[in-house]
């Protein structure tokens, strides 16, 4: 079983969250965010070679500025 202290905490948090208004929306929006984040433009920043061939060559080119 959990602890006194524990149980009290999680009861305390469970309230809050189960009376609240505003903050319900606010926490949708904030998944939203995150979801766009890294569901959508994560993807988008993250397009790079793949093969560690592909890789080298990349890095190869760069330092010879070819």
């Amino acid at each position: 079983m959990l602890p006194k202290g524990i149980k009290d905490a999680y009861r305390l948090y469970a309230d809050g969250f189960r009376q609240m208004s505003v903050g319900r929306t606010l926490w949708k929006v904030v998944a939203i965010k995150l979801f766009v984040l890294f569901a959508l433009i994560w993807p988008l920043l993250h397009t790079g070679p793949k093969t560690p061939e592909a890789k080298e060559a990349l890095a190869h080119s760069k330092l010879l500025g070819r």
